[in-house]
């Protein structure tokens, strides 16, 4: 570990590249599809099925038609911020490399790809604390068939699997800061650092990285002396700073999102409940949902839990060896303090505090009324990595054990991971599925299309049809939607105002929330007494939505309402007739008064034609007869611009939820953008990191001198 150049024999490397090679078979092997040699490859993931590879392929079409990554997402709710969503579209390279591949094939090319980097990570950590060639490879293949990972897989969390590889990345990162034979060389590595903590920021799924940063932090603190654990702390922050191109304007829409209503605790908010404590060696103890392929005489998961977030977000088994390997590793520790290294002594600390901070007393011991970091259970996470890291050391132990019993303990050692691979391989295969695919809609979808037009579907986002989610949609699948849409949407369906959900089928909300979202098409499998049966597939209803409010609609001035926040949404609740109403925020009558027509007090509101040539975009042509309003069925949002005959025009919320446009008598042309809100500063932010972090490079390439002055150097 002195840092200095060292030459390694050939056969050396042989031997470290066949461990390699062996660990990633086993990896890749441990996630197969089930029904691989019947040609079908693909694997399945809930989540992934319906949500992220619909997003994905919109991104893929959008890219592939107009080069570039929309702002808007119109096809759930009454649309949201894109590009700003970490959660939509993650900027994070490994779901950049394989945008190509398509969105069918992405999540199981992921799924390989994230876990074997997870083993590979994990098994040049070990390497660099001292770890043996087997004794890598074992903690390697522990961490990343661990039930943590495998259980999301099955469940589909992709931005999760995405972010698995980041701690031991960037502990690799540190370790190999302290390694640095040269300033110069140092700099180097302190820029690598920077990346890899800037692509991890940019996962779908930020809490695995916020673990692993703020984890990689205070390893850097532990593990390096005088100014390296500055300049690795500075390089930690500055890679925070690469990425808030994309974190800046997301911490704004967090700012104006559903995160900040007070709304009832959310039902996937898991602490490690006392009596899951068993299931870390018993994994099936309190049963398992029916989507997992659970052992003979294992039943469904226990009642005793509020709700399945309890169980998918608390599978952690990751074998007994690891267990037992912490035992044995404790009591060589405690005859002899001294073979503790640095690296081992923080992970055992690292492993405690996460253990005791995923479980209820941490949590009812906060006093503040939010919650930081939804979840603690997954905190886990950290504990796995330890565990596994834990196994490399007892089997490096074993193997290099000293006399006359090393056969014996090399031949245990050998029965041990044979062991404990079958153990996880078995284990995992319970959470992996084949894909299955959907069946030809493609008449359906030809007929859906003529009815809706411009208008929305409301469609059951469970239902496996190619052309779920390429209509815009007024369900939704997310854990951040704008608030005043969400609230609003509340608001028609009826529902408690704290209400807290991340999931909504359309189809069950009732008709008055349908027709005032311009919905005119429902595809569910529940049946409704409040409409017509169109059309049955099987178990499938199709329902049309009669009179629903079109997209665009002009109201003369004179035909709208104003109202504060609270009578709005109070309107809302009524089921008045919205579809010919226009209610719009008190502060715009004060707008400067329009030039009034005679024929104002007589017209009524009429629908309008538009055009979309991007998702972020409308274009609309229109012969006004009088002044008014254009109503937009659009979340409001304040990244929206409009023009009427290329001048800038006031976008008003609508309904407290949609958008209204004034527009004067006559023929104009109005043209709504979407711009996200923050990327300019967060570009700034990107630019301004990048100078610090190259700053930062140049000083330590040439401070060989200054730090000579150091004490501790």
């Amino acid at each position: 570990m002195s840092g200095e150049a060292v030459e390694i024999p050939k056969s050396s490397r042989w031997a470290t590249a066949a461990a390699i090679a062996v660990m990633l078979l086993a990896v890749v092997v441990c996630y197969h599809s089930p029904k691989i040699l019947e040609g079908n490859w693909r694997i399945f993931g809930i989540d992934y099925m319906s949500l992220h590879e619909r997003r994905i392929a919109f991104a893929i079409d959008q890219i592939r038609e107009h080069g570039t990554i929309p702002a808007w997402f119109p096809r759930e709710l009454m649309g949201s911020p894109f590009w700003s969503n970490v959660q939509s579209f993650p900027f994070i390279p490994t779901r950049l490399l394989l945008l190509p591949v398509g969105s069918a094939n992405l999540f199981t090319i992921a799924v390989s790809l994230n876990a074997a980097l997870a083993a590979l990570l994990t098994f040049a950590f070990a390497r660099m604390i001292g770890q043996g060639r087997i004794a890598s490879a074992a903690a390697g293949f522990a961490f990343a068939c661990c039930g943590f990972f495998a259980s999301r897989v099955l469940a589909g969390q992709l931005g999760m699997l995405e972010g698995y590889p980041s701690l031991p990345a960037l502990l690799c990162a540190v370790e190999w800061i302290h390694r640095a034979a040269s300033p110069r060389q140092r700099a180097v590595r302190l820029a690598v650092l920077s990346f890899v903590v800037a692509s991890f920021a940019l996962s779908a799924h930020p809490q695995l990285p916020i673990y692993s940063i703020f984890t990689a932090g205070v390893y850097a603190v532990w593990r390096l002396r005088s100014v390296k654990r500055i300049q690795a702390v500075c390089a930690i922050g500055l890679g925070i700073g690469l990425a808030s191109f994309a974190l800046w304007p997301m911490v704004q829409l967090i700012g104006r999102s559903s995160r900040v209503l007070e709304m009832d605790a959310p039902s996937n908010d898991v602490v490690l409940a006392y009596r899951r404590l068993p299931s870390l060696l018993f994994p099936w103890i309190d049963g398992a949902p029916d989507m997992v392929y659970r052992p003979a005489g294992v039943g469904d998961f226990s009642k005793a839990y509020p709700s399945r977030a309890h169980y998918w977000d608390s599978v952690n088994y990751i074998g007994w060896l690891p267990w037992i390997a912490s035992i044995v590793l404790l009591y060589v520790w405690l005859r002899n303090p001294k073979r503790i290294s640095a690296p081992v002594a923080f992970l055992v600390v690292m492993s405690f505090v996460a253990l005791l901070l995923a479980l209820p007393l941490t949590r009812d011991l906060q006093q503040t009324p939010f919650i930081i970091l939804r979840s603690p259970v997954r905190l886990l996470y950290l504990v796995n990595f330890a565990l596994a890291m834990a196994l490399g050391g007892a089997v490096h132990l074993a193997i290099v054990f000293p006399g006359r019993f090393r056969a014996i303990a090399r031949t245990t050692v050998a029965a041990a991971l044979c062991w404990q691979a079958v153990d996880q391989y078995w284990f995992n295969r319970s959470f992996i599925d084949a894909e299955v695919a959907p069946p030809d809609d493609t008449k359906l979808r030809q007929a859906v299309a003529n009815v809706v037009g411009g208008g929305r579907t409301a469609i059951d986002g469970t239902i496996e049809l190619t052309f779920n989610r390429r209509f815009d949609d007024l369900g939704f699948f997310d854990s951040i939607m704008l608030a005043n849409s969400y609230r609003g949407l509340l608001a028609l369906a009826g529902l408690p105002e704290r209400t807290n959900i991340q999931e909504l089928d359309a189809g069950r909300l009732n008709l008055h929330a349908l027709r005032s979202c311009g919905v005119r098409v429902v595809i569910t499998l529940t049946a409704r007494r409040d409409l017509a049966v169109n059309h049955a597939i099987g178990n499938l209803l199709i329902y049309i939505v009669e009179d629903a409010a079109p997209r665009m609609q002009f109201f003369p001035q004179g035909s709208e309402m104003y109202l504060d926040s609270a009578s709005t949404l109070r309107a809302l609740r009524s089921r008045g007739d919205l579809v010919n109403q226009l209610i719009l925020p008190q502060h715009a009558m004060h707008a400067p008064a329009r030039t009034p027509t005679a024929a104002a007090g007589d017209a009524r509101p009429t629908p309008i034609p538009f055009s979309r040539p991007r998702p972020d975009r409308f274009e609309i042509e229109l012969d006004a007869a009088s002044d008014g309003y254009i109503r937009i069925l659009e979340a409001f949002d304040p990244g929206w611009r409009a023009a009427v005959d290329g001048a800038d025009a006031e976008v008003l919320e609508a309904h407290g939820m949609a958008m209204a446009v004034p527009v004067p008598v006559g023929k104009h042309r109005l043209v709504l953008e979407f711009f996200t809100p923050g990327r300019a500063m967060g570009l700034w932010g990107t630019l301004a990191a990048a100078a610090g972090l190259g700053g930062l490079c140049v000083f330590t390439a040439k401070s060989r001198r200054i730090e000579s002055l150091l004490p501790n150097h």
